[in-house]
């Protein structure tokens, strides 16, 4: 066991702020592996293996809250405008971490399939119409706009109209207020909103969630990026999950110019894994991004639909084709990872997340298993839960009682203590390690 875990950490990415110590991340006692958001979408998969296929260049455009220069990967010579306070320069956090998980280098970023076309801080709300009108005046529009700040104007869905008209793709953040629901003027936009899970599978504790999102994508408030100083640091909630989701359909749209966002809508939440909500019957609820097999499908239609003027009609077609969606897989055994040699002890766990994320249910066992071997006991909780027709309601009982005890808050178990037994209400009236704000929201959610 020591043997594999030496081996995964020689080619695990290593952060260097304190809390990815022994190149892990702690969530609650449980190790999670560094590139755990990545490696449970396929993503970093993604990224590697597009390169074999014809692709095109998508013209991206983020709206953030500002960015700093040195530390963000441009394709060209754009303006990149810092984050402001009235005259006042602040670090840009936020908007740097949000353009790493864009386009950054490994193991941070989605895709390098882009033309980055424009950066804008959205310092007040008239600065989206600002975009518009340079789009305009430039006549260079993008497909993709990641937008992980919330929308304040009602003039702003005016604008996502339009650019729907265009075939724009506009991603935007659900919100991190939930059990609030998600603003009805974002929601019933044409914009394409994203929720977040967390490393259990969970849905996270504050993604406010509606059955109108696209998707959930793996973030929380344990992924690694890069801040404002050019530093690992851990981001995440909703604002990650936007940029991710974003350049998972970059990569999509290089193999199809002219999809749409019906089409989009298709794709991805037929290959979605099943979220909480899922499980628990709702089955209008967003899913989990499975980034790798959208990929493998948009590539299977690519084949057939090639960029030409009826590329969006082929598009259409393909998608009602029987069989699109299914994938033979082979099953790749734990028992064989243990006896892989060290050099190749990467490709195969590779090869078993290939096989799981094509819906190769079996595969989920093994892959529990494996990352226990490597000592992620945290991607163990992921696996076993995607692996469970049934949530592990004692688990996650268990791990809600250790979060109250340690003082923890905004823990995606507490999303689900109306599952749970009384004893856990006990537990939280009792805490003398949660603030009395935080017990009454705790309290509230039974």
């Amino acid at each position: 066991m020591n043997t594999f875990k030496t081996l995964f950490a020689a080619f695990a990415c290593t952060l260097t702020t304190q809390a990815l110590a022994a190149n892990s991340i702690t969530v609650l006692d449980r190790k999670l592996s560094p590139n755990w958001a990545h490696e449970y979408m396929g993503s970093d998969l993604v990224r590697e293996e597009i390169k074999v296929y014809p692709t095109s260049k998508v013209n991206v455009a983020i709206f953030d809250s500002g960015f700093e220069q040195d530390y963000v990967t441009l394709t060209e010579e754009i303006r990149v405008p810092r984050k402001r306070n009235g005259n006042r320069f602040m670090r840009a956090n936020h908007g740097t971490a949000v353009a790493n998980l864009f386009n950054g280098p490994a193991p941070y970023g989605t895709t390098d399939n882009l033309n980055l076309i424009n950066l804008t801080a959205v310092t007040y709300q008239s600065k989206y119409s600002y975009a518009f009108h340079h789009f305009d005046k430039e006549q260079r529009f993008p497909k993709i706009i990641s937008n992980s700040l919330g929308w304040k104007s009602e003039k702003v869905p005016e604008l996502a109209q339009l650019a729907h008209e265009k075939n724009i793709l506009w991603f935007l953040a659900s919100g991190n207020s939930w059990p609030e629901p998600v603003k009805e003027l974002e929601v019933s936009s044409k914009a394409l909103l994203v929720g977040s899970f967390s490393p259990s599978g969970l849905t996270s504790f504050e993604t406010q969630s509606d059955e109108r999102l696209l998707v959930l994508a793996a973030s929380n408030e344990e992924l690694p990026s890069i801040n404002g100083k050019g530093e690992p640091f851990l981001f995440g909630a909703t604002s990650g999950a936007t940029p991710i989701v974003a350049a998972t359909v970059t990569n999509m749209a290089s193999l199809l110019p002219q999809i749409t966002r019906a089409q989009v809508f298709k794709i991805i939440q037929t290959t979605a894994l099943p979220s909480m909500e899922n499980k628990l019957g709702d089955k209008n609820q967003p899913g989990l991004l499975n980034a790798y097999k959208a990929f493998r499908v948009s590539a299977k239609i690519s084949k057939r639909c090639p960029p030409s003027s009826d590329n969006e009609t082929c598009i259409t077609q393909a998608l009602l084709e029987p069989g699109l969606f299914n994938f033979s897989s082979e099953l790749f055994t734990c028992e064989q990872f243990l006896q892989t040699p060290k050099g190749k002890a990467k490709a195969y766990l590779a090869a078993m997340r290939r096989s799981a994320l094509l819906g190769n249910q079996d595969q989920l066992t093994e892959l529990a298993c494996a990352y226990k071997v490597l000592g992620f006991d945290k991607n163990v909780e992921f696996y076993e839960f995607l692996a469970s027709k049934i949530p592990n309601l004692p688990l996650m009982q268990e791990q809600a009682t250790k979060a109250i005890h340690a003082g923890k808050f905004q823990i995606s178990y507490y999303r689900y203590l109306n599952l749970f037994s009384p004893e856990v209400l006990k537990e939280i009236t009792q805490s003398e390690n949660l603030s009395d704000h935080h017990k009454g929201t705790l309290r509230a959610l039974y």
